[in-house]
């Protein structure tokens, strides 16, 4: 048995086409239209899906009778072949009613009555149910509710419109108003003034004595009480009132049979009942004559020619034709109406001697009359025309041709190829380029040289010409020069390079046999153009030695000499490997990484291609094509060096043999003393020296054992509990390092956030050694740093030993000795405080030291000047700016050494093609600022991708190909100043970047500066 249920909308009385389905459970077979049957309604269209696929559905479109309170759908019994039970489903409407007014527009203060219309008697009707409201929402008065006394369906009640002005009022009938129950209906009727517009028929601005004119005043709106006394002329009479409509009223005016002025003619306010305002119209009568201008164009023609003659009315006129038009001279015809106001007529000359015609439109030839018009023309013979006669080229080769073109001073005729000759060559292909312009084909003779005589015969066009000629050159065509070009120059074995024929000249016959080598092969003949071709040479597979590619002489039809080129070729070179180990010393057990750089990409290395005298060798790792890792473990004990060497030709390409040395020793387990500016201790749970005091003056160590102060390293104010930048330019080379994170675990030793994947560590140059003595916070410099503290009331702190002055202490930071309070901001003036007295500069938030400190160190510079070249000064001056702890390794007394080395592939969030934004990563910082905080990037290429204009200019120079960019994270809440200056040095020249734009978007913070 099959099963069915209904799905539809919910319909409406009166609805067109609602639509209805019965989804079956099945495939059913037999249903049709007569089996489904509606009350209140009708089937309109009746679509079953059911019997052609399972569970298809029965769609059925039904108009609903706009009448009747409901609609039922029926579905009878066993109306499909394999069963069904009867269902049906149906709809209450309520009563319908229709809501009219009995004016749609109304008047101001008017009574519009709203009809009721229920279509069946009911009951409970009462005024309460009807609602009236202006366009503001404002409630309108109705008044006088009735029901008619014949039918029990239709009820009635007056709304009464607003007193002024104009607008919409809705009048509603509540839902269910009716005991039976109804549908909620409303009705509109628009308010205004009556308007009325007056017009004439007096289309052409013509009114003669005694004419009349028929007036229309149309209203807005159906009016009544006009009567023809509303009506008044200030001259003329009224007559033939006409009442054409309940909104449209006539009236003719008759104008006076003589005299001239203005007739106003006026519609009385309030004429109509419903009241209207005044509104006149204004006639001129009589119409005066129209006024005529002739003109001719041109002014004076040849004998035989034409002239156009205008007539031009100042107003619409009628009955002027040809024979209005007359001429003492020369002959009229063409005459042409262009418009109303203007005529037309064709003038042409006598055909011979010379005189001047006047050409004239007689009096009142308009029916609305006008003055007798006249304009004069001359005219005279034709004179000659002019011609020149023009090359296209003013030499050719012999065998070719150019053009010859004749240009004439006017239009002429009669011009032919005859017309044209040639004392040599040949003339040819004539051509009529327009009636003023002729032209030719002349073609050189085969051979010799000389000039040709071109000649235009005198008279050769119907209205006469001088005779013309032109002078063209033709000689032999000389051969093409070629040059024979290469690229590369130079290629390896088996390499391939693209030979080129360059011409000077549009050539043709070369071929790919023209073409060939002293060794090698050519192949790939390629015309690039008429100019250019190509051929591909390809080089021995073996030796080394020069090839000379040939172009043959007289390869090209025109003729060429032998063109060479000469390539070098050469076997392959084995790739430069570096080899560089992570640190220089290690203790017994312990593991540094070993990375070999190739100059190239190379193949074919694996662990056994490394080799260790002592320790053990692990973890092989292809970092890139070009840089390989293994790892060393140092012994279990002993002291001493160990050598890990990286075979030659490890490299399928070939390579030299590489070593480097280690030195390892056990732990050391005793406390490391010094002299009374140094103490160090062994930390036993970290595994290596702790240097609480590892910070201060950078000096450096020289070969011969000479020790020179390269000057004083600073803690600057950058955010708190972010890890910073350092940035080092000691003798030539730049160092950069970055890092993020909490600081103290950045600074920690091997903790996470110091290792590689966290830290930007990029060396270019050699490698340096420092060496790093204690500083104290006493003696003369700690004094000099206090006082000037003080002086500028800014806070001086120490963290980690590294001195900071700022106007404010920093996350963690102690403060120490007389110092100022850091209440306010510091000013760029403050800095002259501190230069030059204290060998201390003061810039910005950050305190930089000159290594030479003494007063002769800074004679020739002016106090407060930035900029000043310090390069002839005994100390050969560097500015060093550091932000965090550099990495240490091995102890020394009394200093401690450590070690920078360049390792290009530890580049942690380096931005390719100018994309990428450095991340927050570790959970704390994330907790404190988010997931992308602001950054400040600091930009390393030539490109000027970021805020520092001019960066160690020769480096960039020397680094053309480096394009990396590396990220500072910077926190939303760190303030940058405009006017704040970063300084630094390049080859003894102390620079300055004045900060000039800070442009702050939700990822990134854009700093602009200029080099000072």
């Amino acid at each position: 048995m099959a099963n069915f249920y209904f799905s539809s909308s919910t319909p409406t009385a009166g609805q067109k086409s609602f639509y209805i389905t019965l989804n079956w459970n099945r495939r059913v077979t037999g249903l049709s239209q007569s089996d489904v049957t509606v009350e209140g309604g009708t089937i309109v269209v009746f679509e079953d899906f059911a019997s052609l696929q399972r569970r298809g559905p029965t769609h059925i479109w039904i108009d609903v009778d706009a009448v009747l309170s409901r609609l039922r759908i029926t579905v009878a019994e066993d109306a499909v072949d394999q069963g069904n039970d009867e269902q049906s489903i149906e709809w209450n409407f309520g009563t319908p009613v229709t809501l009219t007014a009995g004016q749609t527009l109304a008047e101001p203060g008017g009574i519009v009555t709203v009809t009721a219309d229920f279509n069946a008697d009911v009951t409970g009707i009462t005024a309460a149910d009807f609602s009236a409201t202006d366009a503001d929402a404002a409630a309108v008065t109705l008044q006088n509710f009735r029901a008619d006394p014949d039918d029990a369906s239709v009820y009635k009640i007056d709304a009464v419109m607003p007193a002024s002005g104009s607008g919409t009022v809705t009048v509603k009938l509540a839902e269910n108003a009716a005991t039976e129950g109804n549908t909620e209906e409303t009705v509109e009727i628009a308010y205004s003034p009556v308007s009325v517009v007056l017009t004439d028929d007096d289309t052409d601005d013509i009114i003669d004595y005694g004419g009349t004119v028929k007036l229309t005043a149309t209203f807005d709106r159906a009016v009544t009480g006009i009567a023809a006394a509303d009506f008044s002329a200030n001259v003329g009479t009224l007559s033939g009132f006409k009442k054409v409509s309940d909104r449209i009223y006539e009236i003719t005016w008759t104008a006076p049979a003589s005299g001239r002025g203005t007739a106003t003619i006026t519609l009385a306010e309030d004429a109509a009942s419903e009241g209207n305002p005044e509104i006149t119209r204004s006639l001129t009568y009589p119409t005066p004559p129209a006024t005529v201008t002739l003109s001719a164009l041109p002014t004076s023609v040849s004998n035989g020619a034409a002239a156009t003659v205008t007539a031009t009315f100042s107003k619409d006129v009628t009955g002027v034709d040809a024979d209005d038009f007359s001429a003492d001279q020369g002959a009229v015809s063409g005459f042409t109406k262009v418009s109303a106001k203007v005529y037309r007529v064709t003038w042409t000359a006598p055909t011979s001697g010379t005189d001047t015609a006047t050409i004239t439109l007689r009096a009142n030839a308009a029916t609305e009359r006008n003055a007798v018009a006249r304009v004069k023309i001359g005219y005279a013979p034709a004179p000659p025309a002019t011609v020149t006669l023009t090359r296209g080229a003013a030499s050719v080769f012999t065998g070719r041709a150019t053009r010859v073109t004749a240009t004439f001073s006017k239009n002429v005729g009669g011009v032919a190829l005859d017309d044209f000759t040639a004392d040599v060559g040949t003339v040819s292909t004539f051509t009529k380029v327009s009636a003023k312009v002729y032209r030719v084909t002349w073609t050189a003779p085969a051979s010799g040289s000389g000039t040709a005589t071109i000649t235009l015969r005198a008279n050769a066009a119907t209205v006469g010409n001088p005779i013309a000629t032109v002078e063209i050159a033709y000689s032999p065509e000389p051969p093409a020069t070629v040059t024979l070009s290469a690229l590369p120059p130079s290629v390896n074995s088996s390499g391939k390079v693209t030979v080129t024929a360059t011409y000077d000249k549009d050539v043709a016959g070369v071929d790919g046999t023209d073409f060939s080598a002293d060794v090698g092969t050519v192949s790939g003949f390629t015309k690039v153009s008429d100019k250019v071709y190509r051929v591909m040479w390809t080089a021995p597979a073996s030796g080394r030695g020069t090839a000379t590619i040939t172009l043959a002489e007289d390869a090209a039809t025109v003729g060429n000499a032998e063109a060479t080129v000469e390539i070098a070729y050469a076997p392959i070179p084995p790739a430069m490997v570096t080899f560089v180990a992570g640190v220089t010393f290690v203790g017994n057990r312990k593991t540094t990484l070993l990375t070999a750089m190739f100059s190239k990409a190379v193949t074919g290395l694996a662990l056994d291609d490394f080799s260790a005298d002592v320790g053990r060798l692990s973890g092989f790792t292809p970092v890139s094509a070009t840089v390989y890792r293994v790892t060393w473990t140092a012994p279990a004990s002993g002291r001493g060096t160990a050598t890990i060497t990286l075979r030659a030709n490890a490299a399928t390409v070939g390579n030299p043999v590489a070593t480097v040395e280690i030195g390892h020793s056990p732990e050391p387990d005793a406390t490391l003393t010094a002299g009374p500016e140094f103490s160090d201790t062994y930390d036993e749970t970290l595994g290596y020296n702790v240097l609480p005091e590892s910070l201060g003056a950078l000096k450096r160590v020289y070969p011969n054992g000479a020790v020179v102060s390269l000057g004083n390293v600073y803690y600057t104010d950058r955010p708190y509990n972010i890890a910073q930048t350092r940035m080092l330019s000691i003798e030539d080379d730049l160092h950069l390092c970055a890092g993020y994170g909490n600081i103290d675990e950045v600074l920690r030793y091997n903790s996470p956030a110091s290792q590689a994947d966290n830290m930007v560590h990029i060396v270019y140059g050699k490698t340096l050694h420092y060496v790093l003595p204690q500083f104290s916070p006493t003696g003369s410099v700690y004094a000099g740093l206090a006082t000037l503290a003080k002086d500028i009331n800014a806070t001086l702190s120490f963290e980690k030993n590294l001195i900071m002055i700022a106007d404010r202490r920093p996350y963690r930071a102690s403060t120490q000795g007389a110092t100022g309070t850091g209440t306010r901001d510091l000013s760029f003036s403050d800095a002259n405080k501190a230069f030059p007295k204290s060998g201390y500069l003061f810039i910005g938030k950050e305190i930089l030291k000159y290594t030479g400190i003494s007063g002769g160190a800074f004679t020739g510079i002016t106090r407060g000047v930035l900029g000043a070249a310090v390069q002839d000064h005994p100390d050969k001056s560097r500015i060093l700016y550091l932000d965090t702890l550099i990495k240490s390794e091995g102890v020394g007394q009394p200093y401690k050494t450590i070690t920078l080395q360049a390792d290009v592939n530890r580049i942690f969030n380096v931005i390719r093609d100018s994309a990428g934004i450095v991340e927050v990563r570790d959970e704390d910082s994330i907790a404190r600022y988010g997931e992308r905080p602001y950054i400040l990037e600091l930009g390393l290429t030539r490109h000027e991708k970021a805020w520092i204009e001019e960066v160690f200019q020769s480096y960039l120079e020397e680094l053309s190909t480096l394009q990396q960019i590396v990220n500072i994270q910077v926190v939303p809440d760190f303030s940058l100043r405009l006017g704040q200056i970063v300084s630094f040095t390049y080859a003894g020249i102390f620079r300055a970047m004045r900060i000039i734009s800070i442009r702050y978007e939700r990822t990134a913070t854009h700093i602009r500066g200029r080099t000072l």
